[in-house]
């Protein structure tokens, strides 16, 4: 196994990603599993313009708002309508 360890590279240009492609061919014609760890965003960045991002390992996915925990049901603080008068309605109006 091949781990290729970025933490200390801050920026790289188009020949640092190629000797990076060519150590993970090499790494794959003799049956080494190849990894890169430890990367910046300017380095993946750089990967990815020089079409190497597959070398670099899925991002993890994060929710976009946290998690609430679930209601189970709706508390009413007031009344929806007002109260209905009791009593006769005045004329015109239906009971």
């Amino acid at each position: 196994m091949v781990r290729l360890d970025l933490s200390a590279i801050t920026r790289v240009d188009a020949v640092g990603v190629i000797a990076i492609m060519l150590c993970a061919r090499q790494a794959a014609r003799r049956g080494a599993a190849f990894t890169v760890t430890g990367h910046c965003p300017a380095v993946a960045a750089a990967m990815r313009a020089n079409g190497a991002s597959h070398l670099l390992p899925a991002p993890t996915t994060r929710h976009a708002m946290a998690l609430r925990v679930p209601r189970t049901g709706t508390v009413c603080r007031a009344t929806a309508h007002p109260p209905r008068p009791d009593g006769p309605h005045p004329a015109g109006d239906p009971p």
